[in-house]
């Protein structure tokens, strides 16, 4: 009896199998295409730095994780530090595997690995060249916007290795301002504000620190979102940043947090400043939100990029951040194609070129007395 020559993806048996690190090539010979593995044991994650390390400098894998297992994960873990020295794995965010094509063959002769976890899959040729002549096997991971959920499947960090020789540092996060409110939801729209926990694409939680979110809850999901974030960032993804933190009643820069300049100098990515006019308009503080209004300009500008590294004075690059989206904002409001109407419209322009707008000091004397 000849099994069913596999032409369409209805074809494809999705039976579920579990496999004991470190996997035996008798496991491995059973897998056929479309099975769901789960891993019960331990693997360990390696990225580019790494393989460099093992691939192009010659330093071998740590003899504890090769006796461990030969389960090699893609991915970028989101880790902190406990207070006792153990580690907590809050997201893991896979990668795409391809970046490693020219590294895989002897990957597997200098660290003896049989499985390898990505993101995304690889071409019938890497398969033949580089995972069949080492009786190795690929599994893809499933879907986006599932480091949780992963990191959820992660019991505990057995050991570390390489921390300083590959320069990774786990910065503290910040802690959440007292305007804080993760998400709230009405009929089709999202109220945005700080950071927002979402797994498995749904918002945990919703409310107004101190009130319906408890101070320290609130501080835990803050540190997950960071961590979410710098996670995607070190996967090259692109994360947006408010650093203001609120809304501008002034219309002019107010000052920042650090949490942006801190985030891409941790992941090694640019930090690039953009500025937004015309939106005001429609929805700001103290006046009707007029969502449905058409026809209203709105600009983005975007400057040039800073590299923030971890030895900069983090606060002193957040200042030259705001000096440059203060330089990008003024050339836009400057330049936006409207004017206000009459008296009663110049509320939208800052009161520096003219409007009625409070002052940058009179923002702030509202802002305190609202939060009072």
């Amino acid at each position: 009896m000849t099994a069913k020559a596999i032409q369409r993806l209805d074809d494809v048996a999705m039976d579920e199998v579990r496999l004991p690190t470190p996997v035996s090539d008798t496991d491995i010979a059973r897998l056929k295409l479309g099975d769901v593995v789960y891993l019960d044991g331990f693997v360990y994650t390696a990225r580019e730095s790494v393989y460099r390390m093992v691939v192009e400098r010659g330093r071998d894998l740590p003899d504890s994780v090769q006796r461990l297992t030969n389960v090699n994960f893609h991915c970028s873990p989101a880790a902190t530090v406990r207070p006792d020295g153990t580690y907590a794995v809050e997201a893991v965010t896979a990668t795409a595997s391809f970046r490693f094509g020219r590294s895989m063959a002897r990957w597997f002769e200098r660290t003896g690995a049989r499985v390898i976890v990505g993101k995304a899959g690889l071409t019938e040729l890497a398969y033949r060249e580089w995972f069949v002549p080492h009786g190795a096997v690929y599994l893809t991971t499933v879907g986006y916007g599932m480091g949780a959920a992963y990191g959820r499947g992660i019991t505990r960090v057995r050991e570390v290795h390489w921390l300083r020789e590959l320069g990774i540092d786990l910065p503290p996060p910040a802690a959440p301002v007292a305007s804080y409110v993760p998400v709230s939801v009405a009929g089709g729209l999202a109220f945005v504000a700080g950071q927002v926990p979402l797994e498995d694409g749904a918002a945990m939680v919703t409310g107004r620190l101190g009130a319906e979110l408890a101070t320290e809850e609130g501080a835990t999901w803050a540190r997950r979102c960071a961590l979410q974030a710098l996670a995607a960032l070190r996967d090259g993804e692109v994360v947006g940043v408010f650093p203001e933190a609120t809304i501008s009643r002034s219309f002019t820069i107010k000052d920042l947090k650090n949490g942006a300049v801190r985030l891409a100098a941790a992941a090694g990515v640019p930090l690039i400043p953009m500025a937004l006019w015309g939106s005001q308009r429609m929805w700001t503080k103290g006046h009707p939100r007029t969502l449905t209004r058409r026809h209203v300009p709105i600009i983005i500008a975007i400057g040039e990029p800073l590299s923030p590294q971890r030895r900069d004075d983090s606060e002193a690059v957040t200042a030259e951040l705001r000096q440059r989206l203060s330089a990008l904002l003024d050339r836009i409001q400057r330049g936006y194609p409207d004017a206000p109407a009459g008296p009663d419209d110049r509320w939208w322009q800052p009161a520096h070129l003219g409007g009625s707008a409070p002052t940058p000091e009179e923002a702030e004397a509202l802002d305190s007395r609202t939060s009072a």
